[in-house]
Parts: structure tokens; C-alpha cells; sequence
């Protein structure tokens, strides 16, 4: 359905403005990992906005536990362009073990919060509702119009 392709055009976009607004982009990765999709059922429209794995870690944080790969706070350290005394391998390794051990929360000074919330609001949702609701509409006044002619011949 084209109302709900271009709702979800929109609204991966106002994420996308969003994370760059909120200044999280280190790679860019999950931009790129944004895919919005929908799919018609016996049921309804079944709509999905799926990204990378590590959104929930951007939305509400990470629990303290396993220290995360080394390699993604390199390439953290390299994107952000991190000034440190330390030898970057050093640096990493402090991150690591200060994630594992204490988590990360959001919000946090480095991140506000609200990457979903602040795009995906109620307001958004009920547009969208109410775009396919009137699409229906419309064609099940069609077809009921197109019942009507046909049936009083």
C-alpha cells in the first residue's frame, strides 16, 4: 500500500535526523541498517522498522555483565576521534571493562535519550492509522457504489 511505503519513507527518515540531531553517528552503520517494511494480512497491514542489533544498547542503554568487542570501541574511538594520552588499544580496553562492569544508562551526557521516542510518538502512529483507514474506506465505498450499478441491472 503506497500510504504506508511513504509513511515509512518518512519515518525512517525523521530517525535517521534524529540519531545524527542526538549526535549519536560514529560509522554510520546504523543509518544504514534502517529498513522500513509492510505487508499486507487476512488480518491488517503488518508494518516493521527493523535495524541494528545494537539499537536497544542505543535507546535505553546496556546492563553491566559481559564486556563488549573490543574492535567496535576502536572503531568508536577512531569514528569519534577520541584524543587521549593512552595508546588507543589502552583506551579500549578501560571502556571495555568500565561497560562490563558498570553498564552504560540512558540518558547519559553523551546521550539524551529519545532516538524512538521522540520520532515514533502516538501522534505519528494515529496519522498512519488514519492515512490506511480512509484508503479503505474509499475503496470499500467503491466497491459497495460498484455493487449497487451492477446488482440493479
Amino acid at each position: 500500500m503506497r500510504e504506508v511505503q511513504e509513511w515509512l519513507n518518512e519515518t525512517t527518515t525523521a530517525l535517521i535526523e534524529n540519531y545524527n540531531k542526538l549526535g549519536l553517528r560514529a560509522s554510520g552503520e546504523w543509518e544504514q541498517s534502517l529498513k522500513g517494511t509492510h505487508e499486507e494480512t487476512d488480518t491488517g497491514i503488518k508494518v516493521i522498522i527493523s535495524g541494528a542489533k545494537y539499537t536497544e544498547q542505543l535507546r535505553i542503554g546496556r546492563k553491566p555483565g559481559k564486556m563488549p568487542p573490543r574492535q567496535v570501541i576502536l572503531n568508536w574511538i577512531r569514528e569519534k576521534n577520541i584524543q587521549s594520552e593512552l595508546k588507543p588499544q589502552t583506551l579500549a580496553y578501560l571502556i571495555q571493562r568500565k561497560i562490563g562492569t558498570e553498564g552504560i544508562t540512558v540518558p547519559n551526557k553523551y546521550n539524551r535519550g529519545g532516538l524512538i521516542t521522540d520520532v515514533l510518538t502516538n501522534e505519528r502512529i494515529n496519522d498512519l492509522i488514519k492515512n490506511v483507514g480512509n484508503v479503505i474506506l474509499a475503496k470499500q465505498k467503491s466497491d459497495i457504489l460498484t455493487s449497487l450499478k451492477n446488482g440493479s441491472k
